[in-house]
Protein backbone atom coordinates (compact mmCIF):
# COMPACT_ATOMS: atom_id res chain seq x y z
CA UNK A 1 0.00 0.00 0.00
CA UNK A 2 1.50 3.53 -1.31
CA UNK A 3 1.76 6.20 1.87
CA UNK A 4 -0.72 8.94 1.28
CA UNK A 5 2.42 11.63 2.33
CA UNK A 6 4.61 10.42 -0.58
CA UNK A 7 4.19 10.84 -4.28
CA UNK A 8 6.11 8.36 -6.61
CA UNK A 9 8.18 9.82 -9.41
CA UNK A 10 9.12 8.13 -12.80
CA UNK A 11 12.17 6.54 -11.54
CA UNK A 12 10.99 5.29 -8.17
CA UNK A 13 11.68 7.75 -5.54
CA UNK A 14 9.18 8.63 -3.20
CA UNK A 15 9.20 12.20 -1.68
CA UNK A 16 6.96 13.98 0.61
CA UNK A 17 4.46 16.58 -1.27
CA UNK A 18 4.28 20.20 0.42
CA UNK A 19 0.45 19.37 0.63
CA UNK A 20 0.93 16.79 2.68
CA UNK A 21 3.71 18.09 5.24
CA UNK A 22 1.74 21.50 5.30
CA UNK A 23 -1.32 19.12 6.90
CA UNK A 24 0.92 16.74 9.00
CA UNK A 25 2.71 19.71 10.49
CA UNK A 26 -1.46 21.54 11.17
CA UNK A 27 -2.06 17.93 12.50
CA UNK A 28 1.07 18.39 15.24
CA UNK A 29 0.75 21.75 15.84
CA UNK A 30 -2.91 21.61 16.62
CA UNK A 31 -2.10 18.68 18.97
CA UNK A 32 1.07 20.18 20.54
CA UNK A 33 -1.51 22.88 21.82
CA UNK A 34 -4.26 20.89 22.99
CA UNK A 35 -6.81 20.15 20.41
CA UNK A 36 -7.94 16.26 20.00
CA UNK A 37 -7.17 15.67 15.73
CA UNK A 38 -8.83 13.15 14.01
CA UNK A 39 -7.21 11.86 10.35
CA UNK A 40 -9.52 9.96 8.64
CA UNK A 41 -8.98 8.80 4.55
CA UNK A 42 -12.03 9.78 2.85
CA UNK A 43 -12.10 8.26 -0.80
CA UNK A 44 -9.62 10.37 -2.32
CA UNK A 45 -8.26 12.71 0.85
CA UNK A 46 -7.21 12.80 4.30
CA UNK A 47 -9.83 14.81 6.58
CA UNK A 48 -8.68 15.86 9.86
CA UNK A 49 -11.82 16.84 12.52
CA UNK A 50 -10.65 19.17 15.41
CA UNK A 51 -12.51 18.99 19.39
CA UNK A 52 -11.52 20.57 22.03
CA UNK A 53 -11.30 24.18 23.89
CA UNK A 54 -14.72 24.64 22.88
CA UNK A 55 -14.06 24.86 19.32
CA UNK A 56 -15.19 22.29 16.18
CA UNK A 57 -12.70 22.58 13.26
CA UNK A 58 -12.07 20.28 10.19
CA UNK A 59 -9.70 20.56 7.47
CA UNK A 60 -8.48 18.09 4.34
CA UNK A 61 -5.33 18.09 2.25
CA UNK A 62 -6.10 19.85 -1.69
CA UNK A 63 -8.39 17.35 -3.53
CA UNK A 64 -9.96 19.15 -6.59
CA UNK A 65 -13.21 19.80 -4.79
CA UNK A 66 -13.85 16.33 -3.75
CA UNK A 67 -14.76 17.90 -0.42
CA UNK A 68 -16.88 21.15 0.56
CA UNK A 69 -14.77 23.64 -0.64
CA UNK A 70 -14.96 25.39 2.77
CA UNK A 71 -12.06 22.51 3.65
CA UNK A 72 -10.82 22.10 0.80
CA UNK A 73 -7.13 22.81 1.57
CA UNK A 74 -8.11 24.91 4.38
CA UNK A 75 -9.18 25.01 7.81
CA UNK A 76 -12.55 25.89 8.98
CA UNK A 77 -13.83 26.26 12.58
CA UNK A 78 -16.22 27.63 15.00
CA UNK A 79 -17.14 27.23 18.47
CA UNK A 80 -18.42 24.04 19.51
CA UNK A 81 -21.93 25.22 20.59
CA UNK A 82 -22.55 27.46 17.57
CA UNK A 83 -21.12 24.34 14.56
CA UNK A 84 -23.96 23.23 12.60
CA UNK A 85 -22.39 23.48 9.33
CA UNK A 86 -19.00 23.96 7.71
CA UNK A 87 -20.47 26.39 5.17
CA UNK A 88 -22.01 28.64 8.22
CA UNK A 89 -18.58 28.83 9.66
CA UNK A 90 -17.31 32.35 10.34
CA UNK A 91 -13.50 31.22 10.02
CA UNK A 92 -11.95 29.26 6.69
CA UNK A 93 -8.15 29.80 5.98
CA UNK A 94 -5.83 27.78 3.69
CA UNK A 95 -4.17 25.57 5.46
CA UNK A 96 -1.30 27.41 7.59
CA UNK A 97 2.57 27.62 5.50
CA UNK A 98 4.12 29.49 7.64
CA UNK A 99 4.35 29.85 11.86
CA UNK A 100 2.97 33.56 11.60
CA UNK A 101 -0.32 31.91 9.86
CA UNK A 102 -0.32 28.95 11.93
CA UNK A 103 -0.56 31.53 15.32
CA UNK A 104 -3.04 33.88 13.55
CA UNK A 105 -5.39 30.48 13.08
CA UNK A 106 -4.49 29.82 16.51
CA UNK A 107 -5.58 33.46 17.94
CA UNK A 108 -8.92 33.16 16.02
CA UNK A 109 -9.69 30.01 17.41
CA UNK A 110 -8.87 31.35 21.20
CA UNK A 111 -11.14 34.17 20.66
CA UNK A 112 -14.05 31.67 19.27
CA UNK A 113 -13.61 29.99 22.02
CA UNK A 114 -13.99 33.26 24.56
CA UNK A 115 -17.39 33.75 26.00
CA UNK A 116 -17.47 37.27 23.45
CA UNK A 117 -16.74 34.70 20.71
CA UNK A 118 -19.11 32.36 21.16
CA UNK A 119 -22.13 35.36 21.33
CA UNK A 120 -20.77 37.13 18.01
CA UNK A 121 -20.55 34.13 16.44
CA UNK A 122 -24.02 32.83 18.25
CA UNK A 123 -25.82 35.67 16.87
CA UNK A 124 -23.79 36.06 13.64
CA UNK A 125 -22.22 39.58 14.11
CA UNK A 126 -19.07 38.24 13.52
CA UNK A 127 -16.89 39.35 10.66
CA UNK A 128 -16.07 36.28 8.21
CA UNK A 129 -12.98 35.70 7.41
CA UNK A 130 -12.14 33.52 4.41
CA UNK A 131 -7.94 34.29 4.07
CA UNK A 132 -5.24 35.68 5.75
CA UNK A 133 -4.99 39.52 6.04
CA UNK A 134 -2.05 40.80 3.64
CA UNK A 135 0.60 41.66 7.34
CA UNK A 136 0.31 37.69 7.50
CA UNK A 137 2.82 35.71 5.47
Amino acid sequence: MKNSTTKTFKHGIAKPMLCDVLFDNLVKNLRKNGYKVTVTLEDKYRFARVKGKWITAGFCEPNNGESYSYIDGKICFDNVKCFDKWSKCPYSFPIPKTEKQFEYVLSKMQYLASSEGYRKSNEYDLDCEYGYPKNIA
